[in-house]
């Protein structure tokens, strides 16, 4: 959702601009992802609509619905979802920051079925991209990339390229080695009996809410968590 809470932000692989195999003259979908904003509020317009002069003289005003998001019915879903003015591509990991969204971009062709980006993604071919809604266009904010995650307040972005990690400020240009972090001085304290507890927990329900038999064979599962999760706490380590 965008930050002001009137749009939806989405990416959607719906752009067929097919191109020839030279071997075996069959067509090749590549560059299929553009991102949509999906209006919330029917009647409300498009953020990429012209401007005339008396909207260009109140730019300061405040329109957001932040702490009151309206969402309209499915009915007219398709009228209201708008295509941003953006070059389709292999794009990703869309999230939203003030003013827009950020979302990354393969530089590369990648002939798989399903792709996606993860944590445990360690090749660099990913760019970093900002669209800023009220200017209507794109740029590039860092390049050779692997991934990236936003603060909780959405001020800062932690970024990975390859082997190395690094905090920056969210939708600002930057380079791989920005605000570099070394791992090697990362200390992690672990309260293994609060650890063990939510191993348990977790198992517990788990069975609870995924075994086959919703009568657990008849064993009454409350009783039997009670029964052992006393004994958690004088597990070793």
């Amino acid at each position: 959702f965008s930050k002001c809470g009137k749009y939806l932000f989405f990416l959607s692989n719906r752009t067929f601009e097919p191109i020839m195999g030279f071997v075996d003259q069959n067509h090749i979908f590549l560059d299929m992802a553009k991102p949509y904003v999906l209006i919330l509020q029917k009647g409300d317009p498009t953020p990429f609509a012209p401007k005339n002069d008396v909207e260009n003289n109140e730019e300061d005003k405040d329109d957001s619905r932040s702490d009151n998001v309206v969402i309209s019915p499915l009915a007219d879903f398709e009228s209201r979802s708008v295509v941003a003015p953006v070059k389709a591509g292999n794009l990703f990991r869309l999230e939203s920051i003030n003013g827009g969204f950020i979302f990354l971009k393969k530089t590369e062709n990648e002939f798989l079925k399903y792709q996606t980006v993860t944590d445990e993604n360690s090749g660099t071919n990913l760019e970093l991209y900002e669209f800023d809604l009220k200017l209507g266009e794109d740029k590039l904010l860092m390049s050779g990339i692997s991934q990236y995650h936003l603060s909780a307040d959405g001020k800062k972005m932690i970024y990975k390229a390859g082997s190395k990690f690094g905090i920056v400020d969210a939708g600002k240009e930057a380079k791989v080695g920005d605000g570099s972090l070394r791992l090697s001085d990362a200390k992690i304290k672990i309260n293994k009996k609060e650890e063990f507890l939510q191993m348990f927990n977790e198992a517990w329900r788990i069975q609870r809410d995924w075994f086959y038999d919703e009568n657990m064979h008849g064993l009454n599962w409350e009783k039997t968590g009670e029964k052992y999760r006393k004994f958690v706490p004088y597990c070793g380590t």
